[in-house]
């Protein structure tokens, strides 16, 4: 079973970590978990594979996005490729 899980600060990769546990503990006797992901060290640890690290990119309001938009945008496009190569068509 393939998953794709996104946050964007710290607080969602403490709860993503959380999630990608708390499947392992549900499904892992049943299926092979495949978790990729953006998120940050904590999901990391918990075992997903990490396309990017988007701890340090989370802004609120539009002038705070503005410096990172560029990460952002290659977070972006580095999603993009990667589920063209594993999703089927």
């Amino acid at each position: 079973m393939r998953i794709f899980i996104s946050t964007g600060e710290v607080s969602g990769d403490l709860q993503g970590a959380l999630l990608i546990e708390a499947l392992k503990l549900a499904v892992a006797a049943e299926y092979r978990l495949e978790i990729i992901a953006l998120g940050g060290d904590r999901m990391a640890s918990a075992g997903a594979q990490l396309l990017g690290n988007t701890t340090a990119i989370g802004s609120v309001g539009i002038w705070n996005l503005c410096p990172m938009f560029c990460r952002r945008f290659c977070y972006s496009r580095k999603l993009s490729n990667t589920c063209a190569k594993i999703l089927p068509i």
